[in-house]
């Protein structure tokens, strides 16, 4: 009897990866880079306080934010995320939410409320913005401030 034994190897060359693909990161900030704490509390009241951040990105090339306010019971959470979808889209999901077009806002933005909640929802270029008042005490007299937060962090995406 005979026995043949078979050994393939794996060769990992120290190459780098193509140009064009970077590598995600995730870090957790200690401010948020569209929103300061001074306009947060435009937003949300005396009293607002930075909680938390975290940034994930590929390169230099922001894939993902979210930051956290909290003013007492009630909160500023700010997003920004690869977009979704098209402008067919944006605008079905603004009706079904009955919600404002924005115009003065990024490439396409709506607000609306719900459950006495403000939302903005902006898109500029590859990102979308959305920034959302609740706990207790939000309501729809939220809007004119979170519009003008809105305004603000658009132009830091």
């Amino acid at each position: 009897m005979s026995f043949t034994a078979v050994f393939a190897f794996v060769v990992v060359l120290p190459f780098p990866p193509p140009p064009d693909i970077q590598a995600e990161q995730s870090k957790i900030l200690k401010s948020c880079p569209v929103l300061t704490n001074a306009e947060a509390a435009d937003a949300l009241g005396p009293g607002t306080v930075f909680a938390s951040a975290v940034e994930a990105t590929s390169g230099t090339v922001r894939i993902s934010l979210l930051c956290e306010f909290v003013q007492g019971e009630r909160t500023l959470t700010v997003t920004a995320s690869k977009t979704l979808g098209d402008k067919s889209i944006w605008e079905t999901m603004r009706k079904l939410s009955n919600g404002t077009p924005e115009p003065q806002l990024g490439d396409y933005a709506y607000s609306e409320v719900e459950d006495g909640k403000t939302h903005f929802f902006v898109v500029k270029g590859p990102l979308a913005l959305e920034l959302r008042v609740g706990g207790k005490g939000a309501t729809a007299a939220d809007v004119p401030k979170l519009r003008e937060a809105a305004k603000k962090a658009v132009t830091r995406l």
